[in-house]
């Protein structure tokens, strides 16, 4: 019986462990993020520049700070929201962000991405699209094995990085 207790007590606290809140603000503008097993989006526009994108994924993943089935509200509204849900898909912001907030109490992920330079001005928000090598290269993304191991239950044959790599800026 002391095994079993024991046994909750460890679960629960790895549970509240792995799901605390966190608010991550990086004037640097280093911070890196993603999201796998992505749900049906919804845009909400507040005006004809401004709104958020908001959709549920499996697990989201900001430099070090990993959440699992979370509703993510991203403040930007040009995300191509044109995808099969059937597919295993990820979301990537098109540049990196500048703040990222998780509320446990009601599992919602805000990110919020850099203000973006005139490089940047044709190309969308954030990107939703299928798990290809192809689609991770042209993005540049960088998805951590484990993460699309837990979601996927492999690494779907596409370029990964371990989360060391994923967290060093000059990889």
């Amino acid at each position: 019986m002391k095994k079993f207790i024991l046994l909750g007590i460890f679960i629960l606290t790895f549970m509240t462990q792995a799901n605390s809140s966190f608010n991550i603000k990086d004037d640097n503008y280093n911070m890196s993020g993603y999201c796998l097993g992505i749900g049906k989006a919804k845009v909400d526009k507040v005006d004809e520049y401004t709104g958020t994108t908001t959709f549920r994924a499996a697990l989201c993943r900001v430099d070090d700070k990993v959440v699992r089935n979370v509703t993510v509200l991203f403040d930007y509204i040009y995300v191509d929201t044109n995808y099969d849900i059937r597919k295993k898909l990820f979301f990537i912001p098109v540049t990196a962000l500048a703040q990222a907030k998780y509320n446990s109490d009601n599992n919602i992920l805000r990110m919020h991405m850099q203000m973006r330079g005139t490089a940047y001005k044709n190309l969308p928000d954030g990107f939703i699209l299928p798990i290809t090598s192809k689609n991770i290269k042209e993005q540049g993304a960088k998805i951590v094995d484990e993460d699309l191991v837990e979601v996927y239950g492999s690494t779907l044959g596409v370029p990964t990085v371990s989360e060391e790599k994923f967290l060093d800026e000059d990889y």
